[in-house]
């Protein structure tokens, strides 16, 4: 009888280069409107991911919050559907919809059953050409986000990368602005809706679907978002410059009771399109982008200053940054 022998566990594997990557290339459609649409077939299952993303294409300093709750909101009702309603017909087809919020883009993304896309998409057209903002569903809306924000001002931590950000870019940028309490409360019906007929539009959008790919997504897609009743006249710019501030200055921000004190270090950097980036990503990944770093075997495991520490990369539309962070008792 031939009995398995199991490997060593004592032993780490042979490094072996890898020799071949094989990554699927996007396909690449647009709709009647201009709108790009990008696809990526894979899976066995008969479900798809689409996700719409729209680009922030104007940022005012004194409602930066705008672009968050105008996405966010987008499915608490329209002027023919309650937030409920929207809710229960998703459930109904076991379907799943959420949004994204980010400094350069908002989206909307949707998770169904191939076979309930013909009525899957309706509801997601309504939400951008009929949100409506009620005013209840806004008020629960300021009140839990009021109650978060509180929460996460106790957390030196989430101090401390709220005020780098706003160091390295400064408050009338959407990448720098520090929130506050009275930008949430400020938040008003009438400009999310104003916001959505600006934003929400066929030359702001982009199309990415992920699944295995009905054979009619494009007729479906084309005949749900191809036509140009929801193309915007107006003309903006979606450049909003970037100045980057000094970066040799060193903050201390006071939180008196804390018993832990968050350090972040970092700088201005490329952004992902730099020739230099994935190099650098390797390098981030050694110095402090896993359990097992430099940075976890160094100062936690070695010195015991923290419980934990890393490094990160991050990319945006106009920017880029380093950084390193980490927590340590506040003595």
């Amino acid at each position: 009888m031939n009995l398995m022998t199991s490997p060593d566990r004592t032993l780490a594997p042979d490094f072996r280069p890898i020799t071949k990557l094989d990554v699927q290339k996007a396909g690449q459609v647009k709709l009647t409107n201009g709108i790009p649409v990008y696809t990526i077939n894979a899976g066995f299952q008969d479900l798809v991911r689409i996700e719409w993303l729209f680009r922030l294409r104007s940022f005012d300093p004194q409602r930066p919050l705008l672009q968050n709750a105008a996405n966010r909101l987008l499915q608490e009702g329209t002027s023919k559907k309650s937030a409920q309603e929207i809710a229960d017909q998703i459930d109904y087809f076991g379907a799943f919809l959420e949004t994204e919020e980010g400094p350069d883009t908002v989206s909307i993304v949707l998770y169904t059953l191939n076979k309930h896309l013909p009525k899957m998409l309706p509801i997601v057209r309504e939400l951008f050409a009929d949100a409506v903002y009620p005013e209840h569903e806004l008020g629960i809306y300021k009140q839990n986000q009021v109650q978060r924000l509180t929460v996460e001002n106790e957390k030196v931590q989430s101090l401390a990368r709220r005020r780098f950000l706003q160091l390295l870019y400064g408050q009338a940028h959407p990448y720098g602005f520090y929130v506050s309490a009275e930008h949430y409360l400020q938040l008003d019906r009438e400009e999310l809706e104003a916001y959505r007929r600006r934003h929400y539009t066929s030359d702001n959008c982009t199309i990415f679907v992920a699944g295995k790919l009905p054979t009619d997504l494009e007729k479906l897609l084309d005949q749900h978002f191809g036509d140009s009743d929801w193309k915007t006249s107006e003309s903006m710019s979606e450049s909003r410059g970037v100045t980057m501030l000094d970066p040799t200055q060193k903050h201390y921000q006071e939180k008196p009771g804390a018993i832990q004190s968050a350090i972040r270090i970092g700088k201005p950097l490329f952004r992902r399109s730099d020739p230099e980036y994935p190099a650098m990503s390797v390098l981030n990944t050694v110095l402090g982008g896993y359990f097992g770093s430099r940075l976890m075997s160094n100062i936690r495991e070695d010195k015991g200053y923290t419980y934990g520490i890393g490094s990160a990369l991050v990319s945006m539309k106009e920017a880029g940054y380093f950084f390193i962070s980490t927590e340590v008792g506040a003595d």
